[in-house]
């Protein structure tokens, strides 16, 4: 403890996902916005080698294994950790299963949360065993060559737009949407560069709407404002990182739109198993039906990003978002 009696919290960003600067962004995002009253921040960075490295950049040994080792004892030295990690080997609930075997309070989603909700493909059929529904899609449960690739398309029932995706990939990585048959078989090969299963989804016009939850030290779900995300066709990587993402919050909805999308959230948060924070992202088609189309349980976290916005308009800032996901993974440890 400092001087000023002050909890230590790590803070870890990077990784070696295809999301490694995202994850710094969040990390550095969260390490900032704790309240310098209460915590002291402990930032460590995770190199694209999977490296353990200070805030600095300085690595704490020359190996994954041994870095890792050196960083689990500052981690032990402090009150809790944040793994601001997305993707895989960090949302996938790979950490989360790290810090429960090494019994340290971890601020996010345990190991079978972060696993199922990263694979958007077992997200969904949850989902429909809870009557939420998704848009129509086909699995492509292996990695095809160019070859097959070309059979399938050809093979393929075009019915209009569709958008491509890896299962278990985030920040728009590897999504591709189309608008011609003439185009699908780049699509699937850019997606199979980023995991071994793609999904072929039909594109849903209408609106897409976020959400975000988590539970309170008082065991109370706290369900954020629904935010709208304004698209021309996907909010892909480059709206979404390289552009100024047009978001109205809160979303403007009608009583039973809202209703359902808090109704979904809750579903889901509770069904996958999430503590922390998760939100939830839906589509609402033109005729007003309202479908889920996936769940983030470690979300982007500067403070541009939605779930601080989302809390921010009901009164909760970011900084105090952070005290009480803290305080309600200390009490539940």
């Amino acid at each position: 403890m400092s001087e000023k009696n002050l909890q230590k919290i790590a803070v870890i960003g990077g990784g070696v996902s295809s999301e490694h600067d995202i994850s710094y962004k969040s990390g550095k995002g969260i390490a900032a916005n704790l309240d310098p009253e209460l915590f002291e921040s402990v930032f460590l960075y995770i190199t694209r080698e999977g490296i353990w490295a200070d805030d600095t950049g300085k690595e704490l040994a020359p190996t994954p294994s041994l870095s890792l080792a050196k960083a689990l004892e500052i981690i032990a030295e402090c009150a809790a950790v944040i793994p601001a990690v997305h993707g895989r080997h960090g949302e996938d609930g790979a950490l989360a299963a790290l810090f429960e075997l090494a019994q340290i309070p971890a601020v996010s989603s345990p190991l079978r949360a972060g696993s199922l909700a990263m694979d958007k493909w077992v997200t969904k059929l949850m989902a429909a065993e809870m009557g939420i529904g998704g848009a129509d899609d086909l699995l492509l449960s292996e990695k095809l060559s160019p070859e097959t690739i070309d059979i399938f398309v050809e093979e393929f029932e075009w019915e209009g737009p569709v958008v491509v995706k890896p299962v278990a990939e985030g920040s728009s990585f590897g999504v591709v949407f189309v608008e011609s048959k003439a185009d699908l078989a780049e699509a699937i090969s850019s997606a199979f560069q980023f995991d071994d299963r793609v999904i072929i989804e039909e594109f849903v016009g209408g609106r897409e709407v976020d959400i975000s939850v988590f539970r309170d030290s008082d065991g109370n779900l706290r369900i954020s404002a629904p935010l709208e995300i304004h698209r021309d066709k996907i909010f892909g990587f480059d709206d979404k990182y390289h552009g100024e993402p047009n978001f109205t919050v809160p979303a403007i909805l009608t009583d039973e739109q809202h209703q359902r999308i808090r109704e979904i959230a809750e579903s889901m948060y509770t069904i996958l198993g999430c503590i922390g924070v998760a939100r939830v992202d839906c589509f609402i088609r033109e005729d007003g039906e309202v479908i889920l189309n996936e769940v983030n349980t470690m979300p982007g976290m500067t403070e541009f990003s939605q779930v601080p916005r989302m809390y921010a308009i009901e009164g909760l800032s970011y900084t105090d978002l952070l005290t009480e996901l803290i305080a309600a993974t200390l009490e539940k440890h």
